[in-house]
């Protein structure tokens, strides 16, 4: 009896350690197609200085009406994002126990052209969060401004100039999502780089 235990943990443990590669294969395979030659490859680093491709959402017939139109304006997108989020920590440094506690409602409104003259464009983002819950005395979630008041504030504000054909010139608020830039989204507004000229290129 024991050896037949023994056996099926046996076959068990080969099984799920023999799956992880499968699942890793078959999760690159959703993501990217099989690369004909070694040339095709696309590590993950290049993948996240890829622009995520533009996904038709609400209103198709708004699209359908602006489909003649220069691509400045046919390719605006317009995404709103909602979120909600509950926090609460209890703090026992010192002598003082303190607990920190509120939830918040909010998310951003993003607009982005399209190109004008395939070199230039411009884009903008609302992000806001509001108290749903949030006593005074709980104050310093980082949800909310001080004193567990909402905000409103334009995070992002950019002008992108396109001088060859994945090299981007980005100008003002602008946020960026890459391994060495990344926007620490632990709360309800990511951070936002602003920088007054700020090349991307791609290494040929």
């Amino acid at each position: 009896m024991r050896e037949q235990i023994a056996l099926v943990v046996a076959v068990f443990i080969m099984l799920l350690l023999g799956g992880m590669p499968v699942v890793a294969q078959e999760y690159i395979r959703d993501e990217e197609p099989i690369p004909e030659s070694t040339d095709q490859v696309v590590t993950p680093l290049e993948l996240a200085f890829r622009e995520k491709p533009r996904i038709p959402r609400f209103f198709p017939w708004l699209k359908e009406q602006l489909k003649n139109t220069p691509p400045f304006l046919r390719d605006t997108g317009l995404d709103l994002n909602i979120r909600s989020y509950y926090y609460y920590k209890e703090n026992y440094a010192g002598s003082n126990p303190q607990v920190n506690e509120a939830w918040a409602l909010g998310g951003s409104l993003s607009y982005r052209s399209g190109w004008f003259l395939d070199h230039f464009s411009v884009g903008s983002t609302l992000y806001t969060s509001q108290p749903i819950y949030a006593p005074e005395d709980r104050d310093g979630t980082g949800l909310l401004k001080p004193g567990q008041q909402g905000y409103t504030v334009v995070g992002q504000i950019f002008g992108r100039v396109k001088f060859l054909e994945d090299n981007f010139i980005n100008l003002y608020r602008y946020e960026y999502n890459t391994p060495y830039i990344n926007r620490n989204e632990s709360r309800m507004t990511p951070n936002i780089n602003e920088i007054d000229a700020d090349i991307q290129w791609r290494p040929a």
